[in-house]
């Protein structure tokens, strides 16, 4: 009895491995070298290149792996973008379901040009959130949240972000180590005033990275 429970635990454990999608990953910001790697529960393999842009400088880093439903709900190709006046991130991010199929190195998105909306946005290092920030490209609402600080009150952070970041957000939260909470969004200029309920919030572009790990 005891080799027939073993015997099937060893089939299913087999059984479950061979079903499971293959997707490359990588561990290197230029994603030169690829290993593959059988994922989990995911049912999706994902390409990104991410261009982060602080003060003026410009960070890229492409990225593979075996990614959650949140990041790739449908397969194709998307944008994914945000902007706090201070930092902005935006990813090309293209999801497919075939065994190492997300081989292709993305382009990083293009500049975007300047759209009709337009958000509140906040100082760097206080609690001041009166400036604005024009949205661009695929930013089609505000958001505001707070940012843990490491003292007693959390830093606001307000700005423009792509709806489908507005649309996965919450599914961060579940993630360790991200240690995200609810974005609130709307879609109509300098809606994002109003005062903002206790969250936090960490970037979903710097998210994606986490998949990797």
């Amino acid at each position: 009895m005891m080799k027939l429970i073993l015997s099937l635990t060893l089939f299913w454990a087999l059984c479950s491995t061979a079903g499971a999608l293959q997707c490359l990953t990588c561990k290197d910001v230029t994603c030169l070298t690829t290993n593959p790697v059988k994922c989990t529960i995911e049912k999706a393999c994902v390409t990104s290149s991410i261009l982060v842009t602080s003060s003026g400088i410009k960070v890229p880093q492409i990225i593979r792996g075996c990614a959650p439903d949140f990041v790739c709900p449908v397969l194709g190709s998307q944008t994914y973008s945000a902007n706090l006046g201070i930092l902005s991130a935006a990813a090309s991010v293209e999801c497919c379901n075939k065994d190492n199929c997300n081989l292709n190195i993305l382009p990083v998105p293009a500049d975007q040009t300047e759209n009709n909306l337009k958000c509140f946005s906040c100082d760097p290092g206080s609690t001041q959130c009166n400036s604005t920030v024009k949205c661009s490209g695929v930013e089609n609402r505000c958001f505001q949240a707070f940012v843990p600080s490491g003292i007693s009150t959390p830093v606001p952070v307000k700005g423009c972000m792509s709806e489908n970041i507005c649309t996965a957000v919450s599914s961060l939260s579940s993630l360790p180590v991200l240690n995200l909470g609810n974005v609130s969004c709307c879609d109509n200029n300098l809606c994002n005033s109003a005062p903002t309920t206790t969250t936090t919030f960490i970037y979903l572009i710097f998210g994606l990275i986490y998949i990797i790990y």
